[in-house]
């Protein structure tokens, strides 16, 4: 019996059934097959080894019959279930698996694939994405906007493509762009976001030169009333080299904390070059490419359509 049990356990790649049927007195006998295969637990659980770290289990010992198709994963009973924390090899189906709610991962750090379908991203499975004003979407305030030049063209005096470009000028006629950006759906509520800006130099720059950029906001809820607006400053570039004309650069302001907004609240902003200040020493003009808000995300979206 016991060579035949450990025959069938191992035979890969067939289709292995077992038929158990016990009683308590059979439960007792089977302890002495523990080193081939079949396994009585102290708990009242019978185990079945059918490859390296791959387990099954019963989850009772009362007397019934069942069969376990160890290939297909088929007929099983609702008191059974899979141990595969050992497993060597992964575990394939060509069918679906259907259950109230799975989790992928350990610790605090999983995915989980709620009841109702909902998929949502713990720990460090949370992921990043941009919220993105582009360079084009932007608008020009009534006064001191940038100047609207050419960036490049074909090398043949094509029409080319262009951007706009803030220029040295003093605190009086810093030039400025208008834009408003509406937090997603999928954003992991009350979490700190990073802006930062990118953008080109029209020019080369000396050792060490900088542009140093501002931005104006304030951040409103959905039902609330906006409040006074807050000024942020940055110059500090990356990559860290001395400036090259025509190359993307990113400049990246202070985080932002969350704390305390809701879904679809919305930031009404200002970016301007704050040439004015010391420590904007780039006597060229630097080329709005994008503006951008990292993001952290929880989900793909929200469970309702005005709750996440």
């Amino acid at each position: 019996m016991a060579q035949g049990l450990s025959g069938i356990g191992r035979t890969p790649g067939a289709s292995q059934r077992i038929r158990r049927n016990w009683t308590k007195m059979i439960h007792d006998a089977l302890d002495g097959l523990a080193g081939e295969g079949l396994d009585s637990n102290d708990d009242g659980t019978l185990s079945v080894n059918v490859g390296t770290g791959i387990q099954i289990v019963t989850d009772a010992v009362t007397s019934k019959d069942s069969e376990i198709d160890h290939d297909e994963l088929a007929n099983y009973d609702g008191d059974q279930h899979i141990d595969w924390t050992g497993a060597t090899e992964n575990f394939l189906t060509t069918g679906s698996i259907t259950g109230g709610s799975a989790v992928i991962g350990a610790g605090a750090n999983y995915l989980q694939v709620e009841a109702d379908g909902t998929i949502e991203f713990n720990g460090t499975a949370t992921v990043w994405d941009d919220l993105r004003i582009a360079g084009s979407s932007i608008r020009i305030g009534p006064s001191f906007p940038p100047s609207f030049e050419q960036y490049k063209d074909d090398g043949g005096g094509s029409v080319g493509v262009y951007l706009n470009y803030f220029e040295d000028v003093i605190e009086a006629q810093e030039q400025n762009v208008f834009f408003v950006a509406q937090m997603p759906h999928k954003w992991k509520l009350a979490s700190t976001i990073y802006p930062h800006v990118h953008w080109t130099p029209n020019a080369a720059g000396g050792a060490g030169e900088e542009v140093r950029w501002g931005l104006e906001y304030t951040w409103v809820d959905y039902g609330e009333t906006g409040g006074n607006t807050t000024i942020i400053n940055a110059s500090a570039h990356g990559p860290s080299e001395n400036l090259i004309s025509g190359r993307h650069y990113i400049t990246p302001f202070a985080s932002i904390a969350g704390t305390g907004h809701t879904l679809s609240s919305m930031l009404v902003c200002r970016l301007y070059r704050n040439s004015s200040h010391a420590d904007d020493d780039f006597t060229g003009k630097a080329g709005f490419l994008e503006f951008d808000f990292h993001y952290e995300i929880d989900t793909i979206g929200s469970r309702q359509e005005y709750v996440k």
